[in-house]
């Protein structure tokens, strides 16, 4: 079973039904629109799929390789909504299980094509905690459904572990025509951020939440234009965006080389330790 808020049929972005540009700056790590976001799609969840917002066990799951993606913010923000709700139904609270991506994705993944993006998921493998979602129902989040790919590996995963009593997916938005390019998923994680110094500003508004796309994004920068912004921030993003980096393997990547090279030695620069980029 799978729920959306929003529903995507065309390939004009003018013609959805929530703001594209909104969109984009929650992709690239907007708390304040995520909150809104996470709040709304719980509302509708929780008054089109009543049935399994009152489930007696409910899990809520986000999948993910090492460093929080978009859907972790937005995940915050619907669980809040939707525990409160459950507490005033006299129901327990719904407990967080994630689901472990076991590889990175080295390219974008809003960029490729369904067959790359079976390609890419047949690449990995996916994990969950089975002694504490057994016998639960069970809520995979994500923020967009475009080809439904994910959607199907997981659910085939649950199917060979057969421990989730029901299994629900739900989006803030899912590609409804199957006549919508998959590149829509891209043209919408752009709308606001084309660049890498449109970002400066959210990073530094004090509502920036760092995740997996704005780490691959800063990295793939032209590497003039990412020194620029790198030092002109300050350093608790820096060790926050390397760690990330680390974290999601970025080091051994040749397409991130340099950048994380020079990210590496301005963290050592700042904390007075050795080291030239080499």
């Amino acid at each position: 079973m799978s729920y959306a808020l929003h529903h995507i049929d065309s390939d004009d972005l003018d013609q959805l039904s929530f703001d594209a540009k909104a969109y984009s700056l929650f992709k690239h790590g907007d708390d304040t629109h995520a909150q809104r976001f996470g709040r709304s799609l719980a509302q509708g969840f929780i008054a089109n799929a009543y049935t399994v917002a009152t489930a007696k066990s409910l899990v809520v799951s986000v999948a993910y390789h090492a460093t929080p993606t978009a859907a972790h913010t937005l995940r915050r923000h619907f669980i809040s909504y939707l525990n409160r709700y459950r507490i005033s139904q006299r129901l327990d609270p719904a407990v967080i299980v994630d689901i472990n991506r076991t590889c990175p994705y080295g390219e974008d993944y809003a960029t490729q094509s369904p067959n790359s993006r079976r390609r890419l998921l047949g690449s990995s493998d996916f994990h969950i905690d089975t002694i504490r979602v057994g016998g639960s129902s069970i809520v995979v989040l994500d923020d967009i459904r475009v080809t439904g790919a994910h959607e199907h590996r997981i659910a085939t995963m649950f199917r060979m572990l057969g421990v989730v009593d029901k299994a629900h997916f739900v989006y803030f938005a899912a590609v409804r025509n199957p006549g919508v390019c998959p590149i829509i998923e891209c043209h919408l994680n752009r709308a606001a951020i084309s660049s890498i110094f449109g970002l400066e500003t959210l990073i530094q508004s004090g509502s920036f939440v760092i995740n997996a796309r704005l780490v691959k994004f800063l990295l793939g920068n032209l590497h003039e234009e990412f020194c620029r912004l790198l030092r002109r921030q300050e350093d608790a993003f820096v060790g926050e965006l390397l760690d990330a980096a680390i974290a999601e393997g970025h080091g051994t990547n040749v397409d991130f080389e340099k950048n994380f090279r020079f990210l590496l030695w301005e963290q050592r620069i700042r904390n007075d330790t050795v080291g030239e980029p080499t």
